[in-house]
């Protein structure tokens, strides 16, 4: 594992094995401090040639109230559309944070992107999956 970015309230790092990202969101970040790190997500993705994203939002305290719009419909779109198949989304456990985190997925159209309540669980559950082409899609779990 490999980190490309490191701050008291974000890291991302990268798993060439798994054709992974992971991003860990710590405390409060402002609207712009989010957009800048889902943007870095996005230049990471094109670099490692990533398909698969672990967002872990466990430790989030914001709750990004004013970018749930913008996250479901713009970004997480938009890392589609540049060739994230796979995203696995660790749940806040702050109640704020949750509520908002739960508004984001209702409206993601793509990628595929499941919940998990822990960080271990969504890191198996990105594992399971055989390594993906551009342009194709996973299948879906039985």
């Amino acid at each position: 594992m490999t980190t490309l970015l490191e701050s008291p309230q974000f890291d991302l790092l990268h798993d060439p094995g798994c054709d992974c990202l992971y991003a860990i969101w710590r405390g409060h970040h402002s609207p712009a401090r989010t957009q800048a790190n889902y943007k870095q997500i996005l230049r990471s993705m094109q670099t490692t040639h990533s398909k698969r994203l672990l967002n872990d939002t466990l430790l989030d305290q914001d709750g990004w109230q004013e970018l749930t719009n913008w996250i479901a419909q713009d970004c997480f779109q938009h890392l589609a559309e540049q060739g994230l198949t796979l995203a696995a989304w660790v749940l806040p456990r702050n109640r704020e944070a949750l509520y908002a985190a739960r508004k984001v997925l209702d409206n993601i159209m793509e990628p595929l992107v499941e919940t998990f309540d822990d960080a271990e669980a969504a890191y198996a559950w990105l594992h399971q999956w055989p390594k993906l082409r551009k342009g194709t899609v996973p299948p879906v779990p039985l």
